[in-house]
């Protein structure tokens, strides 16, 4: 499956899994083994996506009694690259994708499509009501004014009964800011081009780790084009979407 197809099918609704065997020339991969994220946080821009584990992942190393919270992340960006990133110390690890023996994308048409902002409304039903009842999860893939796919399960669906409208808030998460500018993202990889191409030879030279200013994910988007973002809240300020797809789980 081809990297535009891959985009496409995310946009569509798919779900996105990240599956590995980690090399077991390093200590810490032993003993050999398959291991795999589900990653429900994506964004794309253009056609280099990031897909994100929840904030879930206790980090610890054995031995130390030192523990943080953390996620993965997972790209088809050329550079070859992932990232883990400890949202509490804004700290971000790059790594080389050369640390696994097998990485590949896995994506599953697990996903209902039941609303579509470029949709005509005769040709869907805008009532969430026939959803939220079902006891059903939801998420959005949303195009903002920054060309921008934003990706992130639903926390909160609301459907207005009186109006016949509706609003959805996602879950709040914190990811790396950087992955929001991709010439930011370029001029690293080309600048540490030796780093992200060689295979490590140990833990000691395996992760390049800094300090990332954070972009706080959480958007309350409303069924006339408008949303606002965490950003906004303090401003008091709306903004508009280009595109808003919404997705419930298939029963």
């Amino acid at each position: 499956m081809g990297n535009d197809d891959i985009v496409q099918r995310l946009i569509d609704g798919h779900s996105l899994y990240s599956y590995m065997i980690p090399d077991d020339c390093l200590p810490t991969n032993r003993p050999l083994h398959s291991e795999g994220f589900y990653l429900p946080h994506i964004i794309i821009t253009g056609e280099v996506l990031w897909g994100m584990s929840r904030a879930a992942h206790l980090i610890h190393d054995p031995g130390s009694i030192e523990t943080g919270i953390g996620y993965f992340c997972y790209t088809n960006h050329p550079g070859g690259l992932f990232l883990s990133y400890n949202p509490g110390l804004d700290r971000v690890t790059f790594m080389s994708i050369k640390r696994y023996k097998v990485h590949t994308f896995i994506v599953k048409d697990n996903w209902e499509l039941i609303w579509d902002s470029e949709r005509d409304e005769k040709d869907q039903n805008g009532s969430l009501d026939h959803w939220i009842k079902q006891g059903l999860r939801f998420k959005i893939a949303m195009l903002d004014d920054e060309d921008i796919w934003n990706i992130h399960p639903v926390d909160l669906p609301m459907f207005h009964t009186g109006e016949g409208t509706f609003n959805i808030k996602t879950e709040l998460f914190d990811y790396a800011g950087i992955l929001r500018d991709p010439q930011a993202m370029d001029g690293l990889t080309a600048e540490r081009k030796d780093f992200f191409n060689k295979k490590p030879d140990s833990n000691a030279d395996s992760a390049l780790s800094g300090t990332c200013s954070p972009f706080r994910a959480f958007y309350n988007l409303f069924d006339n084009g408008e949303y606002y973002n965490f950003y906004d809240i303090p401003r008091g300020t709306t903004q508009r979407y280009k595109r808003l797809k919404v997705f419930c789980e298939k029963n």
